[in-house]
């Protein structure tokens, strides 16, 4: 998966020592590629090939922003299905100040679980800090 943050914002890198700094309330749009890096040239992966949740959060703080796709429901995000691409927008996502963190879960098709489907999960710093 590579990140993307899509912004007016002051360059600097999200996976920096310095994270990038947005007023709370501030919209942004978070843009996700979903790409096998085993292959070279890199292949796109099919966004219909797995159901993913986003769930950011500020550590300490309840307060939850979720956006997802589950087959073809899309919930607080769009895709570009050719260039294998999820973007989130933050708009009224309702997350007080803090370090920004997602928590990422991804659910595949593998016939050898007994569900038929692989979930994993995890949690990431987004290079996000949230001001005010």
């Amino acid at each position: 998966m590579v990140e993307n943050i899509i912004c007016c914002c002051n360059g600097k890198s999200p996976s920096g020592a310095t994270p990038i700094e947005f007023n709370v309330g501030d919209s942004f749009i978070l843009g996700y590629q979903f790409v096998d890096q085993r292959f070279n040239p890199p292949i796109l992966i099919p966004l219909d090939a797995f159901d993913v949740t986003f769930e950011y959060f500020i550590k300490g703080r309840e307060e939850t922003y979720v956006a997802s796709k589950t087959g073809s429901l899309l919930v607080n995000c769009s895709i570009i299905p050719q260039a294998s691409v999820i973007r989130v927008p933050f708009g009224n996502y309702n997350l007080k100040s803090g370090y920004l963190y997602g928590r990422y879960t991804f659910k595949v098709f593998d016939p050898s679980f007994p569900s038929g489907y692989k979930i994993s999960s995890t949690e990431v710093y987004t290079g996000i800090k949230l001001i005010g």
